[in-house]
C-alpha cells in the first residue's frame, strides 16, 4: 500500500514546522518507496472566510507552504536518498480559486461533494465526473502558467473527497438541499455508480471516507457519518463493488 502523506496547514508557522519535523522522522525511518506525495493543506482556501481571511491571502499562504516544503525536501536529501523527488501538492474544494494553486503544486486534489451541491444520490456520480472534467480540468489548464513548448508538466489532477453520508446527528440536517436523504441506500447507489466506471476509465480518486469520525459530532449534521465502516471497524450494510483499478 502507498499513501499520500499530509501536512494540515494553519495560519501559524509553528504547527506547520511541527508536522514537517514529524514527517521528516517518518521519511528517514521508512524511506520514500510508499509515499505517492505530500499534500500540504486541505481546504485551507475554502475555509478562509470562516477564519476572517481572504481567498487571495489564503491562496498565497498555501502556495508559500508548498514552495517552502519543496525547498525543505531538497535540503533533507542525501547522496543516498533524494527526498526532493516526492511530489508536493494540495487539496481544496473545486472552486474557481483552484486554478490559482497550479503555479507551484505538483498535483491537486479537487474535493467535490454532491451532498453539498444540491444533488440527489442518483445524480452524485455523474455530477462529480462532469464537474471535474468539464469545469475543473479546463480551469486548471487555462491557468497553467508555463508556455506551450515548456517541458514542465501541469499539476496532476485527482478527484479528492467524494462520497455520501449514511446518517445525521440532527434529523433536519439529514436531508440535503436537493431533498435527498443521508442513508445506506444513498451510499450504496453512489458506490455502484462511481467505483466501477471510475476504475475502468482510470480516474484517480479518494473515497470519503473509510471510517465514521465521532469527533466531528462537534460540527453536527452528517459530519461524522461518512465512513464505509463503523468506528468499531465493522463494514456498514453495504457492498463495495469489486472492480480492478490500474
Amino acid at each position: 500500500m502507498s499513501v499520500y502523506a499530509g501536512i494540515y496547514v494553519h495560519p501559524d508557522v509553528e504547527s506547520y514546522n511541527r508536522q514537517v519535523a514529524l514527517l521528516d522522522d517518518t521519511l528517514k525511518a521508512y524511506g520514500t518507496s510508499h509515499i505517492l506525495g505530500v499534500t500540504v493543506g486541505n481546504e485551507y482556501v475554502l475555509n478562509a472566510p470562516s477564519r476572517g481571511d481572504t481567498i487571495i491571502n489564503a491562496t498565497t499562504w498555501v502556495n508559500s507552504r508548498i514552495v517552502d516544503y519543496k525547498i525543505h525536501l531538497r535540503q533533507l536529501s542525501t547522496s543516498s536518498t533524494n527526498f526532493s523527488s516526492i511530489p508536493v501538492g494540495t487539496s481544496d474544494a473545486a472552486g474557481t480559486y483552484l486554478g490559482d494553486l497550479t503555479t507551484v503544486a505538483d498535483y491537486l486534489l479537487a474535493n467535490i461533494h454532491p451532498w453539498f451541491s444540491q444533488n440527489t444520490y442518483e445524480q452524485a456520480a455523474w455530477f462529480s465526473w462532469s464537474y471535474i472534467n468539464n469545469i475543473v480540468v479546463p480551469m486548471v489548464n487555462a491557468t497553467w502558467p508555463s508556455p506551450v513548448n515548456s517541458t514542465t508538466l501541469p499539476p496532476q489532477l485527482l478527484q479528492g473527497e467524494f462520497g455520501w453520508p449514511t446518517g445525521t446527528d440532527d434529523p433536519p440536517l439529514g436531508i440535503n438541499p436537493a431533498g435527498s436523504p443521508a442513508g445506506i441506500q444513498g451510499m450504496q447507489r453512489v458506490l455502484d455508480d462511481w467505483i466501477c466506471p471510475s476504475n475502468r476509465n482510470r480516474t484517480k480518486y479518494f473515497w470519503f471516507e473509510a471510517y465514521d469520525e465521532p469527533w466531528k459530532s462537534m460540527y453536527g449534521g452528517v459530519e461524522q457519518h461518512w465512513g464505509l465502516f463503523h468506528t468499531n471497524g465493522t463494514l456498514k450494510d453495504i457492498t463495495i463493488p469489486d472492480c480492478p483499478h490500474d
